[in-house]
């Protein structure tokens, strides 16, 4: 029989609008420009979902994606340019053995090498051999390299794949990290997100795959560990749990243990977050500064076993000094000057750098075969090899570092990673050599000011006049920077296998 209604219920014309209405729960709209509620179109909502039906569903749908789509991109670019477009992890690239020597080495009780494993880079003490690399990448090796009952066996290919995860973590943290500090939500941004993404494992640290060589995977390791490491700092400014500053300091150490410079400046950074936590809990800064102790205590430790020396190596005792007068006179000097400063910022900053030629990658280096280094003062230089500058080959990543200094004031935890950035960059301003490679001890210090850049640009609201040709200029930027990075390290392969 039918059902008595003892009032008509008045329904919309759109019945799909009205069930919408019905089921949807009461929301609370907030305006991204600040001040009270309003109903401005660039509004968003507290549950954290935009107020446009379009860009909800596209941030629903595709740009989900953006990130893995855009570390999946450049992870396969590096892997072809490591293996010189074999894709096989077992092309081998030169007789490059020193890592799984060493690891050899530690799994019988001692740090010196075979000669033929340092080959011109080692240091007699004693009578034995020793490398000035870094011993963590070795370190690594040794779950695998007593495996092989060769004794060298191919490992290089897949320690530089580890060193790239490993640094892409990082770059995922510090952008969750950066999504966090803000409440304004953009349908675009995962796309902003991935872009940066892309253009910090895209950067100087793409470099690193002109071959599968210590020098280049003790620089991949570095930058790897480093990242990471400011990644737990902020974490555990912003967690205040114990395991966060333990894994700062554990990143440290391997971060030391790999590349020197970089990781003397994350050892730094954790100073300087030790110091922004005094005030909030003595029990962390005292962790934090007891742990920079250690991680910087774990070099120093590591020099003394093999050199009996503190910090710098004994250089004055290595192959390609020794014989060669000229360079035993400048080491002897040391190898970081204050005169150096001058004539390396000039040259990683200035903007001719690069030319195009008519000839694959068409993207070559300027200097110094085709221009000369503009010497500025009276450094001390031991040698110059091709090298570009960072506004030549970051462009996006510089950018978004100027517009981050914007936003230093607001996030104080970021001040220790700038810190840390910047004592790995005056290390390297000062140091008496330049070549390409050096580019990567820059990209922290530029991740730091970003990733702040990052924050600036998705709570930035341009005027329609503005906003195409910004976005259009990081766009462009981001593209160049990685295909510029790519087409050097071309170009350096070339190099490498002429010389």
């Amino acid at each position: 029989m039918p059902l008595a209604v003892s009032q008509p219920l008045a329904v919309p014309d759109r019945p799909d609008v009205f069930a919408q209405r019905l089921l949807s729960p009461p929301v609370t709209v907030k305006s991204t420009r600040g001040g009270s509620p309003s109903s401005s179109s660039a509004e968003t909502l507290e549950s954290g979902t935009p107020t446009e039906g379009r860009g909800n569903r596209m941030s629903r749908d595709w740009t989900q994606f953006a990130v893995p789509a855009a570390i999946g991109g450049v992870a396969l670019l590096f892997f072809g340019l490591l293996t010189r477009g074999t894709f096989d992890p077992f092309h081998r690239v030169g007789l490059e053995v020193f890592y799984e020597g060493q690891a050899r080495s530690i799994l019988h009780g001692h740090l010196n090498v075979l000669r033929v494993e340092i080959d011109g880079e080692g240091i007699l003490v004693d009578g034995r051999w020793y490398g000035y690399f870094g011993i963590v990448p070795a370190i690594l090796r040794l779950p695998i390299i007593g495996l092989f009952s060769s004794r060298w066996p191919y490992l290089a290919p897949w320690s530089f794949l580890s060193a790239f995860a490993v640094q892409a973590a990082a770059t995922i943290g510090l952008v969750r990290w950066s999504r966090r500090q803000t409440s304004v939500i953009r349908w675009w941004a995962p796309l902003a997100e991935a872009g940066w993404i892309a253009i910090v494992l895209g950067s100087a640290s793409l470099f690193v795959a002109a071959r599968p060589y210590k020098y280049e995977e003790a620089i991949a390791w570095g930058v790897a560990f480093g990242l990471a490491a400011f990644w737990a700092i902020l974490r555990a400014s912003e967690t205040g749990r114990t395991h966060h500053a333990l894994l700062a300091v554990a990143f440290a150490a391997c971060s030391i243990g790999s590349r020197p410079t970089i990781g003397a400046g994350v050892c730094a950074a954790l100073v300087v977050a030790a110091l922004l936590w005094w005030s909030r809990s003595q029990k962390m800064a005292v962790l934090l500064a007891v742990g920079a102790a250690v991680a910087f205590g774990s070099y120093v430790l590591v020099n003394e076993l093999r050199y009996h020396t503190a910090l710098n190596p004994p250089y004055i005792d290595a192959v390609g000094y020794r014989n060669n007068p000229r360079r035993l006179a400048l080491v002897r000097r040391g190898t970081n000057h204050l005169a150096n400063l001058p004539t390396n910022l000039f040259q990683y900053l200035r903007p001719d750098t690069l030319q195009f030629v008519n000839k694959f990658p068409w993207i070559t280096f300027r200097m110094p075969a085709y221009h000369p280094v503009r010497i500025i003062g009276s450094p001390q230089f031991d040698g110059i090899e091709p090298t570009a500058s960072i506004t030549d080959t970051m462009p996006a990543l510089t950018l978004l570092a100027a517009m981050g200094m914007a936003r230093v004031r607001r996030f104080k935890p970021v001040w220790a990673l700038i810190v840390g950035g910047g004592v790995t960059a005056g290390l390297t301003l000062t140091f008496f050599g330049e070549t390409e490679r050096y580019l990567a001890d820059f990209v922290p210090l530029l991740a730091a000011l970003s990733i702040l850049g990052l924050i600036a640009l998705i709570e930035w609201e341009p005027s329609s006049r503005l906003r195409a040709p910004v976005y259009a200029l990081l766009g462009f930027g981001a593209v160049w920077s990685i295909l510029t990075m790519a087409a050097l390290v071309i170009q350096s392969q070339h190099w490498f296998e002429s010389v």
